[in-house]
């Protein structure tokens, strides 16, 4: 299978792009390491990952608000992190959660 230019490859060496612009320029020494050995020595109290929750989660729940806006537009949305809650608007509010069917 044929890659385009805009996939992205995994596990590869890091590289500064577009290429030409960065000529002369040394890259980063990055060790290397096996990622699914990594994320297990984390599991087993070792160095933790890069994507370790504490820095995650918060990311993700800023994406996924910033998913919520944009289905309210025009809206200022107030975001109660404790309560994740929306006080001042329950249209958006209701993007929150779902209700599931009884099985």
């Amino acid at each position: 299978m044929k890659r385009g230019p805009c996939c992205f490859q995994t596990g590869g060496d890091p590289r500064f792009s577009p290429s030409e612009e960065f000529e002369g320029i040394d890259r980063p020494e990055v060790p290397q390491r096996n990622h699914y050995h990594h994320f297990v020595d984390a599991c087993l109290g070792g160095e933790r990952t890069e994507s370790f929750f504490e820095n995650t989660g918060p990311m993700a729940e800023t994406i996924l608000l910033g998913t919520v806006a944009i289905r309210v537009p025009d809206t200022e949305l107030q975001w109660n992190a404790k309560r994740m809650r929306m006080p001042n608007a329950p249209d958006a509010e209701a993007l929150l959660r779902r209700d599931y069917r009884e099985f």
